[in-house]
């Protein structure tokens, strides 16, 4: 798997559909899914693992939130902390990540 993370419209998708033309892998904005897996009710931690054992092939953009403004909501805070966790998790299993600046990007592993 390959992790593209940045911050919103920073050129992650761009980079991603660069890598990888065959669009069924690559999966963008993957904080959305989280999102939807904690509303859910799911375990956002083994869903996130189950998602990378059946995608070991994939690549994917998370956007990066822990540079903004804490939110004053509860579950808005956990959440930022989940896609933040998560997104140590695949970046750790993943083959390369790669951090997009601007339509920059750097291979960060």
């Amino acid at each position: 798997m390959i992790l593209i993370v940045g911050g919103a419209f920073q050129g992650k998708e761009a980079l991603a559909r660069k890598m990888c033309p065959d669009t069924s892998q690559i999966y963008l904005n993957m904080q959305d899914v989280i999102l939807e897996w904690m509303k859910e009710g799911k375990d956002p931690y083994l869903e996130a693992d189950v998602f990378m054992n059946t995608h070991p092939d994939s690549v994917i953009t998370l956007e990066e939130m822990g540079s903004g403004i804490i939110p004053m909501d509860a579950f808005e805070r956990e959440y930022r902390e989940v896609c933040g966790r998560i997104g140590c998790r695949w970046a750790m299993r993943a083959t390369a990540v790669y951090r997009v600046i601007m339509g920059v990007a750097m291979r960060i592993k």
